[in-house]
């Protein structure tokens, strides 16, 4: 069963895989110069860049409703405040 798994993992499965390892590595490195809020809070932003690429970029999904654009407005309102408040 786990052969069959493996055995059937593709290029782009593979770069996902290691863009997560290092993202979470980078976040580590992020933990140890920068507040934990602002780490916390830029991170959580993933998910909207996520489907923004997905949508736009890549487009292997529709486009974001408008419940999404204002839950990543508000996300990246956030942010600014974490950034510059």
């Amino acid at each position: 069963m786990l052969n069959g798994m493996i055995g059937n993992t593709g290029r782009w499965q593979v770069l996902a895989a290691a863009s997560m390892s290092l993202g979470q590595t980078l976040q580590f490195f992020a933990l140890a110069r920068a507040d934990v809020a602002a780490v916390a809070v830029i991170g959580a932003l993933e998910v909207f860049v996520s489907i923004y690429l997905a949508a736009y970029v890549f487009r292997t999904e529709p486009p974001p409703g408008l419940g999404v654009t204002l839950a990543a407005l508000a996300a990246c309102g956030g942010v600014a405040l974490v950034a510059f408040g």
